[in-house]
C-alpha cells in the first residue's frame, strides 16, 4: 500500500475546474501532480481502452449491478437511506476488494477514520492500493489524478460538491475507463450510473456479553440510469463470507422491485 499525505498547494495553483487545462491528469504533469506524490503514477497500472470494459464482481454483490459487473467509466454513488444507518464504507470496500481479487489497482481518497487493518480485513490487496486519507480541500484534484491510473477509486467528498466538479470527475472517470465510487452525501450533483442505498445494517457475532464481531449484514437497494434503472434490493454479509446473501430464513433472497 502507498499511503500519501497531501500538503496545501501554493496560492498560485489553479483550482480544479470543469474545463481541461494544461497540467490536468490527462497529460500527467503540472500543478496537480504537486498535490499527490509521483508514487501514484509509478505504482498505478494504466487502464487500456482495449482491455475488458467491466470489473468482475462476486455473484451476489454483482446482483446490484446490471449484468453482474461494474462497467469501467461509470460513477457509483453509495449513500444511506436514513441518518444513523451504517454500512457505506463496508460496501465500498467490498467493491474495492473485488477489484483486488482480479489483480486491479485501486485508490481510497478521503477516509481518515478507516484504518489499514480494516481495509485489509475487507479483502483489499494492500500491495495494489494507493491510500490518501486526508486530501483536504484538494480532494477533487487528488481524485482526478487517481482516476487516471486506477481501475476503481473510492472517494469521500465534502458536504457540498458543485455541479461542475461532479461533471468533471464523471468525465475523467469516463475518459480513463475507471470506476468512480462516491461514498456519502445524500445527493451527488450528477445522476450516477448506479446508486446503492444502504437501508439497514447490523453487526453479527456478539453474544450475551461475549464473542467477536464477525460480519455486517447490510440490506442494499440499487437503481440508476439506463440498464441500472430497474430497482433491485438484496441483503448481504459484509465483509468476507463471499458477499453471500442472507439465507431465506433470515431476511430473504435478493429481489427486484
Amino acid at each position: 500500500m502507498t499511503p500519501i499525505t497531501t500538503r496545501p498547494a501554493p496560492p498560485s495553483t489553479p483550482a480544479f475546474s470543469s474545463t481541461p487545462a494544461p497540467g490536468t491528469p490527462a497529460d500527467g504533469g503540472g500543478p496537480l501532480d504537486r498535490v499527490v506524490s509521483p508514487l501514484l503514477h509509478t505504482q498505478a497500472r494504466p487502464i487500456s481502452a482495449a482491455a475488458d470494459q467491466t470489473v468482475t464482481l462476486p455473484p451476489d454483490l454483482g446482483a446490484l449491478f446490471p449484468g453482474g459487473t461494474a462497467r469501467r467509466g461509470t460513477v457509483v454513488h453509495i449513500t444511506l437511506a436514513a441518518p444513523g444507518t451504517s454500512g457505506m464504507t463496508s460496501l465500498a470496500m467490498a467493491l474495492l476488494a473485488a477489484v483486488s481479487a482480479t489483480g486491479g489497482w485501486g485508490a481510497i481518497v478521503g477516509f481518515p477514520d478507516t484504518g489499514v487493518a480494516a481495509i485489509a480485513d475487507a479483502g483489499v490487496d494492500l500491495d495494489r492500493l494507493v491510500f490518501v486519507p486526508e486530501p483536504g480541500s484538494r480532494w477533487a484534484e487528488v481524485t482526478a489524478i487517481a482516476l487516471a491510473g486506477m481501475a476503481v477509486v473510492l472517494t469521500r467528498p465534502p458536504a457540498h460538491v458543485p455541479p461542475r466538479i461532479g461533471r468533471r470527475l464523471a468525465a475523467v472517470a469516463r475518459d480513463q475507463r475507471s470506476v468512480l465510487v462516491v461514498v456519502g452525501l445524500q445527493r451527488w450533483p450528477e445522476p450516477p450510473d448506479v446508486r446503492l442505498v444502504v437501508r439497514s445494517a447490523a453487526w453479527i457475532g456478539l453474544g450475551d456479553g461475549h464473542g467477536h464481531l464477525s460480519a455486517r449484514r447490510c440490506t442494499v437497494a440499487a437503481g440508476g440510469r439506463r440498464a441500472a434503472a430497474r430497482q433491485v434490493e438484496t441483503t448481504l454479509w459484509l465483509p468476507g463470507q463471499g458477499f453471500r446473501p442472507v439465507p431465506d430464513g433470515e431476511d430473504g433472497p435478493a429481489r427486484a422491485r
